[in-house]
């Protein structure tokens, strides 16, 4: 009999791939340095870098003062072609001219992008990070896995006659097999598992396959203890870590998208149900507007439409949402549930002709065939996939383990393939994909000093009044971030000196005598009811004028500077700027 080979555990094919992909990045940014710089934030298990691409066009406002947003993708090792659509689209992106829309919308905003977030899982084409771990407490790691027994380079299922078993093989769909359901009376007749040998002699198949931490179950947020893949504990591993550490320490982030197994754009989003302050079990009920306006912007721009996915547990996008504050977006880039718009439509019933008699003997009704999620999944694969999605049921011994000599059957669905997306969509899905970006960079806050006027209330007594805006469509802060207290309110501050070296505008009880000071009104305003979509606020405070002249008007977020202006002394009216 044969050796089994156990695939996708050692360096090969997609090893050198990721290399190639690590070294293409940094290779773009020797080619386009005044708009792509690269930067690693610490190393994988295996010492990969952890590569963080920033793409800014030159503009007015240095690239890491600008509002970001922050791309996602490779978290799940088996999909390799998540990372490529990523990286396709930052190659789109870096190779537009400077007076493109994109171009233009690069030049005020900045994009981030983490194309390989675990370069160790994609580089041996497996959910998690490779990282040792004993799934069955046995005292051994990563000792009975998948293999592949019949040699034929790929893992499928194996299934064999057992009277214990629970699985049947789908009487609608040749070849399929589904649990047996006892309430249709059905027994199952088969034991059904993923092609590989019984490494330990435990009568039990790759239940310690070598895969490693599931950098999606590694987050904070609702993080599943002791499950699965989770890991050892929060963040225990250096990728998710570094991921974590990155959006910590870049305030300026104002959007998040994953690319990956989960989705929340397609349909309604999920609302948290659970009251004070604990953590939520979905969007805050404040934030579902923007999930909801978004989702719309996202069916319109990639014409999907199908399920959300949304699974909170240990997730990234979820963490970025209720531990960072941020809007989160995630999405699927293809899955088999889903249909494009122009497919969604059903067809209206075909109605009787006016005038005509229905047949006095119709034909037979065909039996109705019972649609399962094997047989859906078999008509997307069979679709893309062509001869490779099924592979026919055929007899083969077990090398080793189990009982001695059984004979199997290996065959069924490729279930792999359901993590690629097919080569006839790349093009049509990075595209789309990049146009719904680009839209979410029009859609950041844009906090701006609007008209600022003047009043003489006296000799040296001025009364100020200005006006505050955000004209982007998001707000400064959603309402998760409010209750985190994260990131920063813009806030509004008349202040003396030149620009670089401001000093508050003392009240007039702690000036010195004739200086300019603050008679009433706040020395600082938190501008906390800024929303979206054009809100605004207006300011008043009342000044002395002193030997220093007319105080600025300054509006920060942090240390970042949204505008400026020296107060006007004697107008109504003065335009405000950046």
């Amino acid at each position: 009999v044969q050796t089994p080979t156990r695939l996708r555990t050692s360096p090969g094919d997609q090893d050198q791939a990721v290399q190639d992909l690590l070294s293409g990045l940094r290779d773009l940014a020797k080619q386009h340095p005044d708009r792509l710089h690269c930067e690693e934030w610490g190393r994988s298990r295996a010492d990969r870098p952890l590569l963080f691409a920033r793409v800014a066009f030159p503009g007015e406002v240095p690239a890491t003062q600008r509002p970001a947003m922050l791309l996602v993708a490779g978290l799940d090792g088996r999909r390799m072609d998540d990372v490529g659509i990523a990286i396709s689209q930052l190659r789109s992106i870096v190779a537009a001219a400077p007076d493109s829309e994109i171009g233009k919308r690069l030049a005020r905003t900045t994009l981030y992008v983490l194309a390989l977030a675990n370069p160790d899982g994609l580089a041996l084409g497996i959910a998690g990070n490779g990282a040792p771990e004993d799934s069955d407490h046995d005292g051994s790691e990563g000792e009975d896995g998948p293999d592949d027994i019949d040699g034929d380079g790929r893992l499928l299922w194996m299934r064999w006659k057992d009277p214990e078993g629970t699985w049947i093989e789908d009487p609608d769909h040749a070849g399929l097999m589904r649990e047996a359901d006892p309430k249709k009376n059905e027994r199952g007749q088969y034991r059904l598992e993923r092609e590989g040998a019984d490494q330990d002699g435990d009568d039990r198949y790759n239940e310690d396959a070598p895969g490693g931490v599931l950098l999606q179950r590694n987050f904070a947020q609702l993080y599943p203890e002791h499950g699965p893949g989770a890991g050892r504990y929060v963040l225990s591993e250096p990728e998710s870590l570094a991921l974590a550490r990155f959006v910590t320490m870049h305030p300026r982030l104002e959007l998040v998208v994953t690319y990956g197994a989960n989705d929340n754009l397609l349909e309604k989003p999920i609302k948290n149900t659970l009251e004070g302050r604990r953590a939520p079990t979905g969007y805050m009920e404040q934030d579902l507007w923007i999930q909801e306006e978004l989702g719309k912007l996202y069916r319109e721009k990639t014409g999907r439409e199908g399920k959300n996915v949304d699974e909170w547990p240990g997730r990234f996008h979820s963490w970025a949402y209720a531990h960072a504050g941020l809007p989160s977006l995630a999405t699927s880039l293809i899955r088999w549930s889903d249909k494009t718009a122009e497919t969604a439509a059903s067809k209206p019933a075909k109605e009787q002709e006016p005038g005509k008699e229905a047949p006095a003997n119709p034909p037979e009704a065909a039996k109705k065939v019972e649609e399962t999620d094997g047989s859906r999944q078999l008509a997307w694969l069979s679709k893309y996939w062509a001869d490779r999605a099924f592979v026919a049921w055929k007899g083969h011994p077990l090398p080793a383990g189990g009982l001695p000599g059984r004979v199997v059957e290996i065959g069924g669905l490729d279930t792999s393939l359901l993590h690629r997306i097919p080569e006839s969509e790349k093009e049509r899905i990075a595209a789309s994909h990049l146009e719904f970006l680009m839209a979410l960079l029009d859609r950041m806050p844009e906090v701006r000093l609007g008209k600022v006027s003047s009043r003489k209330l006296g000799a040296s007594v001025l009364e100020v009044e200005a006006l505050v805006s955000n004209e982007g469509w998001l707000p400064p802060r959603i309402h998760m971030a409010t209750l985190l207290r994260r990131p920063v309110l813009p806030r509004a501050e008349l202040v003396l000196g030149s620009k670089g070296d401001w000093k508050p505008l003392l009240p007039a009880q702690d000036a010195a005598a004739g200086a300019t000071a603050l008679i009433r009104g706040p020395r600082m305003t938190l501008l906390s009811q800024l929303a979206g979509k054009g809100s605004h606020e207006t300011l008043r405070w009342t000044i002395r004028l002193g030997t220093e002249g007319p105080p600025t008007l300054l509006i920060r977020q942090g240390d970042r500077v949204l505008g400026s202006l020296l107060v006007p002394i004697n107008q109504s009216k003065n335009g405000g700027g950046r």
